[in-house]
């Protein structure tokens, strides 16, 4: 049995796998947070503090298990991961249940949702992506390690599309069967995912280094290389979040559309964008054998070319085309930033470089709404020319990179 389920998770699957149970359960509720906080009578601001707080220890869980996860093998941070979440997500639903029936006052269900929702899902959440990617990136064949990063890329682009439409379907049957849904999924994917990798790694720590030392007897350091390579995914992140956050005040703004008018165009824009990142991963990143920095040039162009589209912006079909654009590109640089970054550290210390990644994701999305907005209201062309500014940078610095004897090929 353990030997069929093994097969079926192959290790090139497995990274993605693990990263679907949690962030499709998350993506599930994640857009229905508004509706079902509000019919337990919790106000807008305690809504937008429990979302504030998550991110916060998502990216404080990010770095701590960065440092940690050397010492502890990858099916027991896994278990900590699913389990915590799940538990944080059933007092999560727990407390809107009460406050809907009456037996928790709303002040009383904000502290348990903050607690469950923000506090423990989001420290345990964040250990999922932290072994995945150090699993991905710690594989023998460097084909395999492209396709398990390109799985976990794949894993989140499925839970963006596919989350919130199992959750809208099941929010029709019943306001709260999303919320008792989510951690039953986290606990039914999340211990196969245990067990196969408890075969994958048994007796061996969660990093280790085939001529190297291992993480025990030294902890490694990330070095030079890898610290300017992560500012170049600091640029991918903040572009691509100035672009999908600040385009719909564009979109509204500069064409005078109404929201009744707006809502639509902007709901069909992401979910072009959404299946254009799916596509992207699939034709390209998974089926083109193309060295990391080629690929991280080659998704940045096209992101360059999407974010001037929205600079420019001369009608509504041009700018959603952008976000489209920058959702294409991004499929390809994200994943293949991943291994470019990981190509430059030991094996010992992909872990830690895995929480510093992590938590420099989380943080774009939580401070570009306050710098971007700043600058919309400046000049509403600011925030895109800023993202395109980003974009030129991480190509030049993936073309000095790239190896000009071995042009990619299809495979």
């Amino acid at each position: 049995m353990l030997s069929r389920l093994r097969n079926a998770f192959d290790s090139s699957a497995l990274p993605g796998i693990a990263i679907l149970a949690v962030f499709f359960a998350q993506q599930s509720i994640a857009s229905l947070l508004v509706p079902l906080g509000r019919a337990s009578q919790l106000s807008d601001q305690a809504l937008g503090g429990i979302m504030s707080m998550s991110s916060v220890c998502f990216v404080v869980g990010s770095v701590l298990w960065g440092f940690l996860a050397g010492t502890m093998r990858a099916d027991r941070l896994l278990t900590l991961g699913f389990s915590g979440a799940a538990i944080g997500l059933v007092i999560f639903a727990a407390a809107l249940n009460l406050t809907r029936n009456g037996l928790l006052a709303s002040d009383s269900a904000f502290w348990m949702a903050l607690v469950g929702r923000s506090i423990i899902f989001g420290m345990a959440a964040s250990v999922v992506p932290i072994v995945s990617q150090s699993f991905a990136l710690t594989l023998d064949s460097p084909r395999t390690r492209q396709l398990a990063v390109s799985n976990i890329g794949l894993a989140y682009s499925l839970s963006g599309i596919c989350g919130p439409a199992v959750g809208a379907a099941l929010f029709v049957v019943t306001p709260l069967a999303p919320l008792w849904a989510a951690p039953a999924l986290i606990v039914f994917v999340g211990s196969l995912v245990v067990v196969v990798f408890r075969k994958h790694e048994r007796s061996r720590p969660i990093i280790r280094s085939a001529s190297g030392p291992r993480r025990s007897e030294g902890r490694s350091a990330i070095g030079l290389r890898a610290g300017t390579r992560l500012l170049a995914g600091v640029l991918l992140s903040c572009g691509s979040s100035c672009v999908i956050i600040l385009f719909p005040f564009l979109l509204q703004d500069k064409f005078r559309l109404t929201s009744a008018e707006s809502g639509p165009v902007i709901g069909i824009s992401l979910t072009c964008a959404a299946l254009a990142g799916l596509a992207g991963q699939i034709l390209i990143t998974r089926r083109w054998k193309w060295p990391p920095a080629a690929l991280v040039l080659l998704g940045s162009v096209v992101q360059l070319a999407g974010a001037m589209l929205l600079v420019l912006s001369p009608s509504v079909v041009v700018t959603c085309g952008g976000v489209v654009l920058n959702a294409f590109g991004s499929a390809m640089s994200v994943p293949a930033y991943t291994l470019w970054i990981g190509s430059v550290v030991q094996a010992q210390a992909q872990a830690r470089l895995a929480g510093y990644m992590e938590a420099t994701n989380s943080l774009a999305p939580a401070l570009v709404p306050l710098v971007g907005v700043a600058a919309y209201h400046w000049s509403p062309s600011a925030p895109f020319l800023a993202a395109a500014i980003s974009f030129t940078c991480v190509t030049a610095w993936s073309m000095t990179t790239v190896a000009p004897r071995r042009a990619p090929h299809r495979g």
